[in-house]
C-alpha cells in the first residue's frame, strides 16, 4: 500500500487519470490547498491528520473510504461517491454535500459546523455528539437518527425529516423547528418547551 506523509500541495490537479496506478493507499499529515480530485478513484482509502482547504472532490469516488482526524474546510463534494465511508473526529466546517451518496457512513463526533447538507439522507445514522452548528439541514431525512448531545445551534431545519429521532441533550438554540417533522422525536422536557415557545405559546 503506497503511503503519502507530511506533503504539501497547492493547486493541483489530482484527476482519476493520475491516480489510476498511483493512488496512495493512506495520507497521513499532508496539507493540499484548492486542490482538485474530480473523478479521482479513492475506494477504501484513509486519511489521518491530513487538512484539504477549499478542495474539489466533485465526482470522487470514496466508498469505504476511512478519515481520522482531518479536515476538510470549505470544500465541494458534489456528487461525490462516500458510501460507507468513516468520518472520525473530522472538522468538516463548511464543506458542501450536493447530491452526495452518504449511505451507510459513519460520523463519529467531530466539527460538521456550517456544511451544506439539504435533502440528504441519514436517517437511523448515530450522530452523537456531531456539532452541526449553523449547518443547512433543509428537508435532510434524519428519521430514527440518533443526535443526543448534537450541537444544532443556528442549524436550518426547515421541512427536515426527524420522526422518531432521538433529540434528546441536543442543543436546540436559534433552531425554528415550526416546519420540521416531528412525530414520535424524543426530547427531554427542557428541549419540548423551546419547542413549544416557538409557536408563541406561553409557559407558566
Amino acid at each position: 500500500m503506497s503511503q503519502w506523509t507530511d506533503l504539501e500541495f497547492e493547486s493541483q490537479e489530482f484527476d482519476a487519470t493520475m491516480f489510476k496506478s498511483v493512488a496512495p493507499g493512506r495520507i497521513e499529515r499532508c496539507k493540499f490547498t484548492r486542490c482538485s480530485f474530480t473523478d479521482a478513484k479513492f475506494q477504501e482509502m484513509e486519511t489521518r491528520g491530513a487538512e484539504f482547504n477549499e478542495c474539489n472532490f466533485s465526482g470522487t469516488k470514496l466508498a469505504s473510504s476511512v478519515h481520522v482526524g482531518s479536515r476538510f474546510l470549505n470544500c465541494d463534494f458534489t456528487g461525490a461517491d462516500c458510501f460507507g465511508a468513516t468520518f472520525e473526529n473530522c472538522r468538516m466546517v463548511g464543506t458542501v454535500f450536493e447530491m452526495t451518496r452518504l449511505d451507510a457512513i459513519k460520523v463519529i463526533g467531530g466539527d460538521w459546523s456550517y456544511v451544506v447538507l439539504r435533502m440528504q439522507k441519514l436517517d437511523a445514522q448515530d450522530l452523537s455528539d456531531v456539532n452541526f452548528t449553523g449547518a443547512d439541514l433543509y428537508a435532510t431525512d434524519l428519521r430514527s437518527a440518533i443526535l443526543r448531545n448534537a450541537r444544532l445551534t443556528g442549524a436550518n431545519l426547515g421541512l427536515t425529516k426527524l420522526q422518531k429521532a432521538d433529540l434528546r441533550g441536543a442543543d436546540l438554540v436559534d433552531v425554528d423547528l415550526r416546519t420540521a417533522e416531528l412525530k414520535g422525536a424524543r426530547m427531554t422536557l427542557d428541549q419540548a418547551a423551546l419547542f413549544a415557545m416557538s409557536y408563541g405559546i406561553v409557559l407558566e
